[in-house]
């Protein structure tokens, strides 16, 4: 691959996993000057267009790749066309700002996301430490911002926002878990990284980060997960009085252990109704940006996959489907390989249960677990032996 474009490629997933949730974090909480993250983005999409075509027509539409890679390809410019056709009829029915920050997200991220990602086998041998240094500079600007009385959030529109910090630390730490080769480092990294996401109080990053990881674990070294998942149940067992006493019970991140009550999910409960009508409306072609067409604001779509369905129809849910299920059974048939594909294997589980359960049509990585996807499965130790055993079924 074009070193150029792994460069460009690294560049991008460093700024938008490192530099860019450190700069809006200062924005908000430091009062630091504004960075215009979909500018940025735009360029680096430019870039990473002009330098990858050939790359990545050669590598996605060779004959060689499994046909999951070509069904990847395939869903991401049909998403790209379904939003390209439908926004310009967007105009009069949404917002001046909705109809700028959604496609930021969806069009802009998501392409600069999954081009750069196809080059992540490259970034990890070449940048790993780049990575390693930003998770680093994360953590400390984190857990500084954790003592301050504004709060350990971002503050969007008046409300607080953390989404955006944990699931780019989430992903910042994924790639850092694969990156170092001592297993006792992992160990750290891991904890820390937990530490982390608990004081971001994102319960659904924490939650799909440690069980991504403990899946992973549990498939390459059974005895061992099962061992750490028996004494992270013991820890907790012990210390869940002294956790209680010192976060209260109305914490964010315990209340619904505690109190058996929580707004986020009875709203989300809500949300999944109204969902789940719009699905039943739209479910052929899908209809882009429907929560802000029905509600003329955003965020009143389902938190789990009906989104994704709803905004772009039944052909990309089906090649969705299909792109997750040849990620699985490569990963299930590829146990020997498992710490080249690591990063990989990781990032799948936590995005695509991530998509299932808890996010919307928004997010953004989980294009950067398909674009790896799309990586590993054409690298050399993949195609080479893997390819020869599966066949044609990805």
């Amino acid at each position: 691959m074009s070193s150029a474009y792994v460069t460009i490629s690294a560049l991008f997933l460093f700024f938008y996993l490192v530099a860019a949730p450190v700069f809006k974090y200062g924005e908000y909480v430091f009062a630091l000057p504004r960075v215009n993250v979909t500018v940025v983005s735009l360029l680096f999409l430019i870039l990473l267009a002009v330098f990858g075509a050939l790359v990545i027509s050669k590598k996605c539409f060779r004959t060689s790749a499994p046909i999951t890679v070509l069904f990847s390809s395939c869903l991401v410019i049909w998403v790209v066309l379904a939003q390209i056709v439908q926004i310009p009829m967007l105009s009069g029915q949404v917002g001046t700002h909705e109809l700028l920050t959604y496609p930021a997200r969806t069009l802009i991220a998501t392409m600069a996301m999954f081009l750069s990602a196809i080059s992540l086998p490259g970034i990890m041998k070449r940048f790993g430490a780049w990575f390693l240094f930003g998770w680093i500079v994360s953590v400390v600007l984190y857990f500084y911002g954790a003592s301050m009385s504004k709060g350990y959030f971002v503050y969007l529109d008046g409300e607080k926002i953390y989404l955006m910090l944990s699931d780019a630390f989430a992903a910042l730490s994924i790639i850092v878990l694969a990156v170092l080769k001592r297993d006792l480092l992992k160990v750290g990294v891991f904890l820390i990284s937990s530490l982390v996401l608990f004081f971001l109080v994102s319960r659904s990053a924490l939650l799909l980060f440690v069980v991504s990881c403990m899946v992973y674990v549990l498939w390459i070294r059974p005895a061992v997960g099962i061992a750490i998942l028996g004494f992270l149940g013991m820890v907790f067992g012990v210390l869940w009085d002294s956790i209680v006493a010192l976060l209260g019970e109305s914490h964010r991140m315990i209340r619904f252990f505690t109190t058996g009550e929580d707004s986020s999910f009875s709203t989300r409960a809500e949300l999944f109704e109204i969902g789940f009508q719009h699905l039943k409306d739209n479910w052929l072609l899908g209809q882009y940006m429907y929560d802000v067409v029905s509600f003329d604001t955003s965020g009143k779509y389902a938190h789990n996959f009906m989104s994704f369905w709803t905004a772009y129809g039944v052909g990309p849910f089906i090649l969705f489907c299909l792109v997750v299920f040849g990620f699985c059974m490569q990963i299930a048939l590829n146990r020997k390989h498992a710490r080249h594909i690591e990063c990989f294997t990781i990032l799948v589980i936590f995005n695509v249960a991530a998509v299932i359960v808890s996010k919307s049509y928004l997010y953004v990585y989980i294009w950067l677990a398909i674009g790896a996807g799309v990586g590993y499965l054409c690298s050399r130790p993949m195609l080479g032996k893997v390819e020869r055993k599966t066949g044609a079924l990805s």
